[in-house]
């Protein structure tokens, strides 16, 4: 039973991530609110954790902020994409930058 409840709290929390467009989290990016920046802040840094290793392989002397600015740009320059997921969008730019090679950075 605790099983059944614990996968119930967290299955919402995965799938939330999905629900987020490009459009909203540019729009959480540029607010100037604190709230409403970390939930982006936050939002990178988890679609990140998503690809690293596996999509992507940064190289380990890049920060949050850093992948944080490319995304915004990449949204800004590319509004065309901004209807789909925001994680799909954020690897995928990570991917055409820092590509892996047999499973990570060379």
């Amino acid at each position: 039973m605790k099983k059944l409840a614990l996968i119930a709290l967290i299955v919402p929390m995965l799938a939330h991530a999905e629900f987020y467009t490009g459009n909203e989290l540019l729009n959480k990016i540029q607010d100037q609110s604190h709230g409403q920046n970390m939930m982006a802040l936050g939002f990178v840094a988890g679609a990140f954790d998503v690809g690293f290793g596996i999509i992507h392989c940064t190289p380990n002397t890049v920060n949050l902020g850093q992948i944080r600015d490319m995304f915004k740009n990449e949204l800004i320059a590319s509004p065309e994409k901004r209807h789909l997921s925001a994680e799909s969008i954020l690897n995928q730019m990570l991917k055409n930058k820092w590509p892996c090679r047999n499973g990570r950075n060379d």
